[in-house]
């Protein structure tokens, strides 16, 4: 990820400084302000790089709750519809039981005066 970020003292080009000679001094300030400017950078890509990672992260993290939370509703829609299911067929039943205890009390005289009704 980092590969091309070399912090060393050699690609900075600050090692082998030396201070013994007022040129020499200046000369190794100058140098020292350049790696320490092209460290700001190094820091600015990292840190760039970084938040890319964290936001990637946070996508995820919020793609995961999301589809969690899709899986809940459709587990919940599927549980309603079982459940109206067997409602729809216990009313079913009820009525198909109702109906035959109907049936067993019907006398002969209720059965001719229901056929007497359809005509």
């Amino acid at each position: 990820m980092f590969e091309g970020v070399d912090a060393s003292a050699g690609s900075l080009t600050i090692d082998g400084i030396t201070i013994s000679s007022e040129n020499l001094a200046q000369n190794a300030i100058t140098r020292i302000d350049t790696a320490l400017s092209r460290i700001g950078g190094f820091r600015a890509e990292i840190g760039a790089k970084i938040n890319a990672i964290e936001s990637t992260i946070r996508n995820e993290s919020n793609q995961s709750l999301m589809l969690s939370s899709a899986n809940q509703r459709i587990e919940d829609t599927d549980f309603a519809k079982v459940m109206a299911e067997k409602i729809s067929l216990d009313i079913v039943q009820q009525a198909g039981v109702s109906v035959a205890m109907q049936a067993r009390n019907i006398t002969k005289e209720g059965i001719l005066s229901l056929l007497g009704q359809l005509e």
